[in-house]
């Protein structure tokens, strides 16, 4: 989605990449139900972090495990932890911890 910053309109709108093959295919930007899952991670979590707290792509951070307040654990999604790496290759891999 392209939009107008100041205004809030939307100007463009993409859903999907490629050639448009047929007239009543899938449009991922309008007709998909999957939710953006790991798109808003880097919104909610690492934007914030370099904009706040002063790091930057380069920062290192311990990837361990980690349980929530409630004692729910958090699980990335390759079942496992990868120790120290930096945002940049947190982002790359979709991390959650």
């Amino acid at each position: 989605v392209l939009m107008d910053q100041h205004s809030g309109h939307v100007k463009a709108i993409v859903g999907g990449r490629g050639e448009k093959t047929s007239n009543l295919s899938l449009n991922r930007a309008t007709m998909s139900e999957r939710q953006p899952g790991s798109t808003f991670k880097v919104l909610a979590a690492f934007i914030p972090a370099m904009d706040t707290a002063g790091m930057g792509l380069g920062t290192c951070y311990e990837d361990a495990e980690y349980t929530y307040g409630n004692g729910r654990p958090v699980k990335n999604w390759y079942s496992g932890y990868r120790g120290w790496c930096s945002l940049r290759t947190a982002i790359m891999n979709s991390i959650k911890i």
